[in-house]
């Protein structure tokens, strides 16, 4: 049986030479984040330093009305996020 390929895997291996990748998830609408309506995401990385992880997630909360929680969990975040899709192409 062959397993699902994340993006973030398939990433790091096109790039090489240690590259780490993360992934950013939620449940936004590109014209609710431009009418500047407040949205809410996820940032899924684990760069195994604590000060890089902070300044990567610093990028993403400069507009206000942009809140991002970060996790480690990268694999985790894109799961849930096809998942979320799955379920909204349902509904």
């Amino acid at each position: 049986t062959r397993k699902p390929i994340l993006v973030s895997k398939s990433i790091e291996q096109s790039m090489g030479d240690g590259f780490r990748c993360g992934a950013l998830m939620g449940a936004n609408v590109a014209n609710e984040v431009a009418e500047q309506h407040m949205c809410e995401s996820t940032l899924a990385c684990d760069f195994e330093d604590r000060e890089l992880n902070d300044r990567t997630l610093a990028i993403f909360n400069e507009p206000p009305n942009f809140r991002v929680s970060r996790i480690n969990d990268v694999a985790g975040a894109e799961v849930c996020g096809a998942i979320k899709n799955i379920v909204a192409l349902g509904a």
